[in-house]
């Protein structure tokens, strides 16, 4: 839900600055792959599936968030 206020704030994944935005994408498609490789004992479908309910409850919450957050995605900080 933190991407639907600021998408373009730098988060660190392993002490590496990425655009919130872009990890979140890159994890998906991570969970997504791994989910569907199935060799871990790790519930990537669970962790989609939570983050899906963050995003969706959030946007109930606040339905303003949508607009916000489609605005945020239009303002390129580079």
């Amino acid at each position: 839900a933190y991407i639907l206020f600021e998408p373009w704030k730098l988060i660190l994944v392993f002490f590496i600055p990425v655009p919130a935005i872009i990890f979140a994408v890159l994890y998906v498609g991570y969970s997504v792959w791994s989910g569907k490789r199935g060799n871990s004992n790790i519930n990537h479908s669970a962790h989609l599936w939570g983050a899906a309910y963050g995003v969706v409850m959030t946007i109930i919450l606040e339905p303003r968030l949508i607009q916000h957050f489609l605005n945020k995605l239009t303002q390129l900080p580079f």
